[in-house]
This record gives structure tokens, C-alpha cells and sequence, in this order.
């Protein structure tokens, strides 16, 4: 047989406080978590973003090197209308 405390005598009284903070306790842990897993995904879309750029800077370097530029460019403005970067920058 469980004992009931004090404590537990004033909840069965008054349960709307003790409901209250018990809500207001799980809302701020849930702050917290949501908080903490919006910090981590915005962590790892920079880390992908930085990962991106790297190899497309990577694949703009071997097509310059393999003399391939004026084809990609060809190619790029036959089937998409945005420019290509070299001729942005």
C-alpha cells in the first residue's frame, strides 16, 4: 500500500494549480527540445550548404581543367535559361 504525502492530500484538493505548473513545466522542456532540435537542423543544413558550394566550386575547377567550359556553357543555355556563373561574376 502506497503512502499519500501532504503534497499528494493538496493535489487531490486543489488540482488546477498543481495541473498548471505540471503543464507549464512539460511546455518549457518542450521549448527547450524544440529549440534544441531547431539549433541542430540549422546546424546541418550550414555544414550541407558548405559541403555544396565546395563541390560545386570542385566540379567548376575540373571542368575548367578537362577545357570543357564552352561545352557546359553550350549546354547549360540550351536547356536552362539562368545563367551559368561565369558569366554572372
Amino acid at each position: 500500500m502506497v503512502k499519500r504525502s501532504a503534497t499528494d492530500d493538496h493535489s487531490a484538493r486543489n488540482p488546477t494549480v498543481d495541473h498548471q505548473a505540471m503543464v507549464k513545466k512539460i511546455m518549457d522542456h518542450m521549448r527547450t527540445e524544440v529549440d534544441s532540435i531547431e539549433e541542430s537542423i540549422i546546424g546541418r543544413m550550414q555544414k550541407i550548404s558548405s559541403r555544396l558550394d565546395s563541390l560545386d566550386n570542385t566540379i567548376d575547377s575540373l571542368i575548367i581543367e578537362a577545357g570543357l567550359q564552352d561545352a557546359v556553357d553550350s549546354e547549360r543555355s540550351d536547356n536552362c535559361p539562368i545563367p551559368s556563373k561565369a558569366s554572372t561574376v
